[in-house]
């Protein structure tokens, strides 16, 4: 997923930071199999596949 968001976080400049979510038990119970995950500052985005419909929702939110 990471590979797929990449260039749509560069063209609005933002960054990614990922987590291993395995290393943090309370990730690991929070998010189950729904890994990957792609989250803001208010949640997921989208799980397992990068959803850019999802993505260019949640962007236009923030922007709001």
């Amino acid at each position: 997923m990471a590979a797929e968001v990449q260039p749509h976080l560069n063209a609005h400049g933002l960054s990614l930071r990922q987590v291993d979510i395995d290393a943090d038990p309370a990730l690991a119970q929070r998010y189950g199999l729904k890994v990957p995950v792609l989250c803001g500052p208010q949640g997921e985005i989208c799980h397992y596949f990068f959803d850019e419909a999802a993505f260019r929702a949640w962007l236009a939110r923030e922007s709001a």
